[in-house]
């Protein structure tokens, strides 16, 4: 029981010092996310701290889908004096570069929760706007909204351990490019 309140203290005080934002996200990786098997967000612009994100997943699902919670961005830059040793690696890092990416956000928390539909949403707030990669909802009336919507499933906390997640490839046709 005593447990169970500090756990949900802690849980809460770090979501407050946390901002927040509404993150885009296409399906496909939405399920990578979703299932456990990603566990690193890459863009080419982030934010530098942790945030908390809402996924809104975007055509054919249309909806705000899941909470991730992400560490502050990594750059592969750096990664590259990490991982200067370790040959698939680094091929993957710069796989990754060749993208536009810049940046890795350790996926460290993974709520799956109900989804809230876009009408839905823009029934209580008409000039929603859909992010295009993402933007802050701090102070917006809309992230009351959210928090009062969403419904928690599950919860998957990603481990680090693994190598082989870093630029980890999901497709065969990212796998054939390797050697571009």
């Amino acid at each position: 029981m005593l447990y169970d309140i500090i756990t949900q203290y802690t849980v809460s005080t770090m979501e407050m010092k946390m901002r927040t934002i509404l993150l885009s996200m296409q399906p496909y990786w939405f399920e990578k996310v979703y299932s456990g098997e990603k566990i690193y967000e890459y863009r080419n612009k982030f934010s530098r701290e942790e945030v908390c994100a809402y996924i809104y997943v975007s055509k054919p699902i249309c909806e705000i889908k899941g909470v991730l919670y992400l560490g502050r961005r990594e750059k592969l830059e750096d990664w590259k004096l990490k991982y200067i040793d370790n040959i698939k690696v680094m091929d993957r890092i710069k796989y990754y570069e060749r993208g536009k990416n810049r940046y890795a956000m350790p996926i460290n928390r993974v709520e799956q929760t109900n989804g809230i539909k876009i009408e839905d949403i823009k029934k209580e707030f008409p000039d929603f706007l859909i992010p295009q990669s993402y933007y802050y909802l701090d102070k917006l009336p809309i992230l009351s909204f959210l928090q009062n919507k969403i419904k928690l499933i599950d919860i998957i906390e990603n481990q680090f351990d693994d190598v082989d997640q870093i630029c980890r490839l999901y497709r065969e046709e990212d796998e054939n490019g390797l050697g571009d």
